[in-house]
């Protein structure tokens, strides 16, 4: 089992190379307005969003307490330390 500070290191680590990847673009409305990015180059009125560091995600706890299990440690850091769009869980050349 790994430290606090290891798993800080390894959530930071993944939204460094998440920052790296161009998230597909979406209509402003859909977009919490501190995730909003830039416009899409191929779209008009679409936008790119962000992952943004978070003060407070005080959702977590109350929802984890309804949880059979509590969320691995690695996860429970990055949501607590940051917000973004919902992502999908698998690439998207996987058949469904």
């Amino acid at each position: 089992m790994g430290s606090q500070k290891h798993f800080e290191k390894l959530a930071d680590t993944f939204v460094t190379c998440l920052k790296q990847q161009s998230f597909e673009p979406k209509r402003a409305q859909e977009i919490p307005t501190e995730l909003l990015g830039p416009t899409s180059h191929s779209m008009a009125d679409w936008f790119t969003w962000k992952i943004v560091p978070s003060a407070s995600n005080s959702w977590i706890a109350p929802l984890e307490q309804n949880l059979p299990r509590c969320y691995p440690p690695v996860f429970k850091v990055l949501i607590s330390r940051y917000r973004f769009l919902r992502v999908r869980g698998r690439p998207n050349h996987v058949p469904r």
